[in-house]
Parts: C-alpha cells; structure tokens; sequence
C-alpha cells in the first residue's frame, strides 16, 4: 500500500544530525521528495550522500536536495523554499528542527550578543521559516508545519533562561499562527521533545554537570531517541493528524506530565 505521504515535498530544517536527520530519513521512506537544509555544509553534504546512495539502492520513489541554511538569515531561509517549489513544484509540509542549544549560563552573566544569537536562530529562525513556507503554501491552499520546541518552554531548566524563553515563544507562535491559517488549509503544530540523544543534546549535558540528576526526573529513566522524536513530528505532518492544527505534542518520556 502507498504511504499516504507519498509525492509530498517537505522542507526539513536542522536536517543534518539529530531529530531532523532522523525526520528527512523517515520522510524519504515514506516517498517525500525533501530539501535537507542545515547550517553545517560538511555534515549535511555527507548526509546527503549517504541517504541518496539509500534512495538509489533501494529504489525509492524520493527526491532529495541539500541546502546550507542559516535560519536566522531570511535570504537563506527564502532559498530555501523556493528550492522546494522550483525542485518538486510546491511545498506540502515543513518540520523545523534548527535551534541554537542551551549555552548553560546564568541570566545575569549571559552577554547581549549571547542572548541575541539564541534568539536569532530559535526564535527570528522559526518565524522566516514559517513566514516563507506558509506564502509558498497558500498558493496550493494546504499545507503542514511542524514546529519543534522543547519541554524548556514549560519545564524550567537550569541556567537556560535563553533557551526556555525563545521555545516557550515557539509555543506561542504556533498557536497563533494555527488560528490565522486554520481556515485557509494550513495545519501549524508544535513538537516538543524532552531530552532527546542527538549531538546538540550531548554538546548541551556536557556543560551541564546537573545533567544526570536531571534525567531522574523522567519517569522513563532515559534519554530519548531522535527516532522516537522525529516520528511524533512526522505523524503530526501527516494527514493522520489532518484534525490537528495549534497543537503542542510532548515527546519527553512522561517529563511534562510528572509532579516533580
């Protein structure tokens, strides 16, 4: 049986490791033709490689191209789009994984520029993204965004007043803009995953020596998989979820539901 998803074109941003890349993977599986984009030129071109070798040997029905973006740069956001549409003929869905992660400082010592750059790309970053592909996705008159936050935008985590800021934004803006373009065909829904086991995951934990008390306080005991991430942000781009618009999903292993 064809997977329902099959022919769509999808944007992945934050595409070339962890919860994006596990995304772009699911997607192309499913027959998505996706453009990959990632600030990161040297992983994403090996990624790159590595999933079109897949497509080839396998003899998947998937198109797939790789963009360096900066997220926070509007004019990389805009080509990254128009790549979508000139490459595939429109743009379907877009799940935007790209963020800048926790820098481990207290408010007080945190620099402007600190603060600034955090923003730029979780924050300004989501809002180019989203801005581009819904103008691309009005001209077909559907589409399905995905949004990933952070359980930080609910759960206060240690020394990230940053980080829990621009993703609680996340949050706000998603609702927002889901009741903007609910009558227009266009579903906008947050993804919100808790500790997941990706690289930026690891950069953050290791600057963090609370890290492994924090854990603890998931009901499950572990990190999370970047699969088990990835696959609540793509039934959310589905049409499985086709009555399901300004909704914030916990990925978190129970952390957002839990007392503590």
């Amino acid at each position: 049986m064809k997977n329902p998803l099959a022919g769509r074109s999808v944007v992945v941003t934050g595409g070339a490791s962890g919860i994006g890349l596990a995304a772009v993977e699911m997607l192309i599986d499913a027959g998505c033709s996706v453009v990959m984009a990632d600030i990161s030129k040297d992983i994403g071109e090996r990624e790159f490689v590595r999933i079109k070798q897949k497509i080839d040997a396998e003899g998947l029905e998937s198109q797939l191209k790789f963009l360096q973006t900066d997220v926070s740069e509007e004019n990389d956001v805009k080509a990254m789009v128009d790549l979508a549409v000139s490459s595939y003929g429109k743009l379907d869905g877009a799940i935007n994984c790209a963020a800048f992660t926790p820098l481990n400082v207290l408010l007080h010592e945190l620099s402007n520029e600190q603060w600034d750059r955090s923003f730029a790309v979780n924050m300004r970053g989501m809002f180019l993204c989203m801005r581009h592909q819904i103008r691309a996705m009005l001209k077909n008159g559907t589409g399905s965004i995905v949004a990933v936050s952070s359980t930080a935008a609910v759960r206060a985590v240690p020394s990230s007043s940053d980080y829990s800021a621009n993703k609680a934004g996340i949050n706000g803006l998603v609702r927002a803009a889901a009741l903007d373009y609910a009558d227009k065909g266009i579903r906008v829904n947050c993804m919100m995953p808790g500790a997941i086991a990706t690289p930026g995951q690891q950069k953050s934990a290791a600057s963090n020596p609370d890290f492994d008390k924090l854990i603890e306080l998931f009901p499950v005991k572990r990190l999370g998989k970047a699969e088990e991430a990835a696959a609540g942000a793509v039934f959310l781009l589905s049409d499985a979820a086709s009555y399901i618009t300004g909704a914030v999903l916990p990925v978190d292993g129970g952390h957002t539901a839990f007392y503590r």
